[in-house]
């Protein structure tokens, strides 16, 4: 039976039809594409010859008839867009079961309201080629009737969520939003709401469940269409599973977050679109901040132009980017860092990505400096002692030239002589002062302490540079208020220590000068001063002030500016006494003051600590065993303690500590820890296991002084702990305690 054979059929005689029914009827007869018709509230089916095809078995009893009653799965798709065709809105159709596109067009009655739909079925191999693409390509799509809360899905989206076939291509949407992972839901929900309100394209990423229960990754996007009362009416769009996608990207994020460095990658153009964990640990700002340019704040702004250049030359040009600057640490300061980065190509070799790196060269960077500026200095050193040198050689040779025309004129020839010997005697005392240095620098100088009153010390060290200043024409006013303080030292080096110190002050400071020697007593502690009115220091000398082969500006009127190595000796040998010396300045031209503290050995006008007079009231002097392998400081030690009236016993290896620990039964065992062969912290405990030293107190001397080397000492049992050089007035006070 042909398609336009009517006999039989539900909707009568074609000449009764509605006039609008009767053109389309014809139109769709005359045309050889297929072609069909849905009209009334009813959906009544008209097909050309060219539907057979699509109806197969169903023709003839489809036609004229309800498509609800005779073709059911094509009605869950086509009754919904009648509805809305006839409701007055526009025609939106979604895919259907049984063709690869299918398009609409309104039948309007002679009043203009629409009577129903004609539909036009396109089987061109075009789109045949484009559905078969959109499946190889794994791209689902799928249509939301907003207003029917229904979504028509092809079979792409219903495997990805896991929808059972039974479902059908039309659904309610709570099916396939069941599927989505509850963590993820209600972000999903509230993007859909939000393009639903505003018109705004729909994206997201999210995580579906499928049928077998194995989460995959999604990501869909979709754009709305409104109806003609301006409400949205359907939600169309595609989805992809981009699982492997993302467990590649998990899989990188992990490899990058195990790296030491910072580990970040851009797009093509150059756009910063990822950074590991470790950038925000070392810039500490939050994530997602440094994205596009973001990056660009936290450079140095010294650096931040070369980085940039540097940085689009690579854009443009595929090169390696490579530099080192400073980027701005969570700790506020900058750190030094090396930055790399290489394109990643495909196979065509254009540029898809580019992968770089941020590697920590902080201490690396200051140790480069460091030897650097060590190189420089040495250079700096080597041309200044040559200048020195050759400043009294000129005359020696010149002397000694002159020897040979003299030889008839005594007086002359004494005058030579008195040339050389002062001549030498200046380049001697610059050999001295490099052979101080580099025995003090080695740890080979040896102080022979005593008790020494300083105020004989400061009137020596005056004595000593007196015609340095008086030449100069310099005011030197003393204002010392130190009695007869005492410290445990060196005489001869700590008046080397003062004269250097006021050897310079006379050096730098302009001709008819004023310096002022200050000294006194503070908390405890013996502190001398040398103020002048000099040249001052700008505050990176001062800084480095006490460096080896460092000096300040040599002015013409300071011929004999010195070889830069009398302040890196002054501040070892003021160590070695246990004190410590400091440089202030107020800037150039402003002059500087030197500081150097002293521990005492006893207060003026008394002969030792009140701890000490309060022990000797009663009568019982402690026993003490001083033990360190160092021989000067255990006979210093026992020195300064036998001042103090104790009774002192000194050994210098461990195991003759123990006998004479047996024998002496001391009541105090002051200890080294880096003794050889049996450490100070073993010493203490076999002391405390000597039959009657049980309760004997002990107490460490050593170098180490960090809070894990006072644990560690109270854990070996140890009920004090000195760091040295010893302070004096401490170890008297808990002594004394």
């Amino acid at each position: 039976m042909a398609a336009h054979d009517w006999a039989g059929m539900s909707c009568g005689d074609p000449a009764t039809w509605e006039p609008a029914l009767q053109y389309a009827v014809r139109r769709m007869l005359d045309t050889e594409n297929p072609l069909f018709i849905l009209w009334g509230e009813a959906g009544l089916l008209f097909y050309n010859d060219a539907c057979l095809p699509l109806l197969g078995a169903l023709h003839p009893a489809a036609l004229a008839h309800p498509v609800a009653m005779v073709w059911p799965e094509a009605a869950l798709a086509l009754a919904p867009v009648l509805r809305e065709a006839l409701a007055g809105h526009p025609v939106r159709l979604r895919d259907l079961p049984f063709s690869p596109a299918v398009s609409g067009t309104p039948l309007r009655r002679l009043d203009g309201e629409v009577g129903g739909l004609s539909f036009a079925v396109d089987s061109s191999p075009a789109h045949g080629r484009l559905a078969t693409a959109l499946d190889a390509a794994g791209v689902a799509t799928w249509d939301w009737d907003v207003r029917a809360n229904r979504l028509h899905a092809d079979a792409n989206l219903r495997a990805l969520y896991g929808v059972a076939d039974a479902v059908g291509a039309d659904a309610p949407v709570e099916t396939y939003l069941a599927a989505i992972h509850p963590d993820d839901l209600p972000r999903v929900q509230a993007r859909i709401e939000r393009a639903l309100a505003s018109g705004e394209p729909f994206s997201d990423a999210y995580r579906v469940r499928g049928r077998d229960g194995i989460c995959r990754h999604v990501e869909a996007r979709g754009k709305v269409a409104f109806g003609q009362d301006g409400q949205p009416s359907w939600l169309s769009g595609v989805a992809l599973d981009v699982t492997a996608r993302m467990e590649a990207e998990l899989r990188f994020r992990e490899i990058a977050n195990a790296m030491p460095q910072a580990v970040w990658s851009t797009r093509p153009d150059g756009f910063h679109d990822y950074y590991n964990d470790q950038w925000y640990s070392f810039t500490g700002v939050p994530y997602g901040s440094t994205d596009g340019a973001g990056w660009n704040d936290l450079f140095h702004p010294d650096d931040r132009e070369l980085a940039w250049e540097k940085w689009r030359e690579s854009l443009r040009t595929g090169k390696t980017y490579e530099i080192e600057y400073r980027l701005r640490h969570r700790s506020g300061h900058y750190r030094w860092v090396l930055g790399r980065a290489l394109p990643v190509r495909d196979d065509s070799g254009a540029i898809v990505r580019w992968m770089g790196t941020c590697t920590d060269i902080h201490e690396q960077k200051l140790t480069q400096q460091a030897l650097q500026q060590a190189d420089r200095r040495k250079d700096e050193f080597l041309a200044m002692l040559a200048h020195e040198l050759r400043n009294p050689l000129a005359p020696i040779v010149t002397a000694a030239s002159l020897l040979t025309l003299t030889t008839g004129v005594p007086e002359r020839v004494q005058q030579v002589g008195k040339v050389i010997s002062r001549q030498a005697t200046h380049m001697t005392g610059l050999i001295d002062d490099l052979m101080d240095v580099s025995r003090v620098t080695r740890g080979m100088v040896t102080l022979d302490k005593d008790r020494v009153q300083l105020s004989g010390v400061i009137d020596d060290a005056v004595e000593q540079v007196r015609s340095l200043v008086e030449g100069r024409g310099h005011r030197l006013e003393l204002r010392a208020a130190l009695g007869d303080a005492f410290v445990a030292g060196d005489r001869k080096r700590l008046v080397q220590v003062l004269s250097n110190i006021l050897g310079n002050a006379a050096k730098y400071t302009p001709a008819h000068g004023h310096i002022v020697l200050e000294a006194g007593i503070q908390d405890g502690r013996a502190v001398v001063s040398v103020r002048d009115n000099g040249i001052g220091m700008a505050p990176e000398l001062v800084a480095s002030a006490f460096e080896l082969f460092h000096q300040g500006k040599r002015s013409p009127d300071r011929s004999q500016g010195g070889l830069g190595v009398g302040l890196a000796l002054v501040r070892s040998l003021v160590q070695l006494h246990g004190g410590s010396v400091s440089a202030a300045s107020e800037g150039e031209g402003r002059g500087s003051t030197f500081t150097v503290s002293l521990p005492l050995l006893s207060l003026p006008g008394q002969d030792a600590p009140d701890g000490t007079a309060a022990l000797r009231v009663t009568g019982h002097a402690l026993r003490v065993l001083v033990v360190d392998d160092n021989v000067d400081a255990a006979e210093l030690a026992a020195m300064l303690l036998e001042l103090l009236g104790y009774q002192v016993s000194v050994e210098f290896g461990a195991e003759a500590a123990l006998e004479r620990a047996r024998l002496e039964q001391p009541q105090v065992c002051l200890l080294d820890i880096g003794l050889p062969g049996m450490d100070g912290k073993e010493l203490a405990q076999r002391l405390r296991r000597i039959p009657g030293l049980e309760g004997v107190r002990l107490a460490a001397m050593t170098g180490y002084g960090q809070p894990h080397d006072l644990r560690a000492s109270a854990e070996a049992g140890f009920d004090a702990h000195f760091v040295k050089p010893v302070d004096a007035g401490a170890l008297a006070n808990w002594l004394a305690s």
